[in-house]
């Protein structure tokens, strides 16, 4: 890997870990704790317009990096977020509710 990219996944790296320090190093949902699995939710299921402005990961993160980390996103594993995208909320929080 060339130097150019290697600095590129670090920043990203770096631009994860803000995050993950700010808004938990967990799954809000499901308490999911590892990294790799974790991504940045729109706590207002605004994704999709915030993703037509940001373009990436990477605008995005920065721009809520900039922002100082509006109470807007949140922590989800890419399970919970997947299950939030398609329904609306997610389906753990659907199955507590059926209990």
């Amino acid at each position: 890997m060339g130097n150019g990219r290697l600095n590129t996944v670090n920043y990203y790296a770096r631009q994860k870990e803000r995050l993950l320090d700010h808004y938990g190093h967990a799954c809000k949902c499901c308490g999911e704790s590892n990294a790799a699995f974790l991504t940045i939710d729109h706590v207002n299921n605004d994704g999709t317009a915030d993703r037509l402005i940001h373009r990436t990961t990477a605008t995005m993160s920065a721009h809520i990096i900039r922002q100082g980390f509006p109470d807007s996103y949140q922590i989800l594993c890419y399970n919970c977020n997947n299950g939030k995208r398609k329904t609306g909320v997610c389906p753990h929080v659907i199955a507590n509710v059926a209990l």
